[in-house]
Formats: structure tokens, C-alpha cells, sequence
């Protein structure tokens, strides 16, 4: 099995589904036969994994990133 692991340097800011907004700290990639996740320092200071498409980027004032749209 080859696993990846990625240190994200800065965060990605993330809304992630049914807890609230943090920051993605890694990202994780199991291989080709499962999904990319995301390790993600919420808010309130506990980490939690989540998948990748579990996850929205958040708005940022300071870098210039406007809010997603919802779908």
C-alpha cells in the first residue's frame, strides 16, 4: 500500500460538513483505491479527519477569498 501524507503549509481554512469551520493542517492520501482526506484543527480545538469532499473552502478576508457558493 502506498500512503501520502502532506503537511499543508499555510492551513486551507475548511467548513467542514456538520461541525463548523477550521483550519486543514495535512492531507492524506490512502492511494488510488480510496478517497484524498483532510486532517483538520476545528474551531473549537479538537483535530478530526475528514473526506476530502466533506469539506468547503471558507471565506478569507486577509488573502482576498470570497465565500463559496452554496449548492
Amino acid at each position: 500500500m502506498n500512503q501520502r501524507m502532506l503537511q499543508l503549509d499555510p492551513p486551507i481554512w475548511v467548513q467542514a460538513k456538520q461541525h463548523g469551520e477550521g483550519r486543514a493542517v495535512a492531507l492524506i492520501d490512502y492511494g488510488i483505491d480510496h478517497s484524498t482526506m483532510f486532517l483538520v484543527r476545528l474551531n473549537d480545538g479538537r483535530f478530526r479527519i475528514f473526506n476530502i469532499e466533506d469539506c468547503v473552502g471558507c471565506e478569507n478576508f486577509t488573502l482576498g477569498i470570497k465565500r463559496p457558493e452554496q449548492v
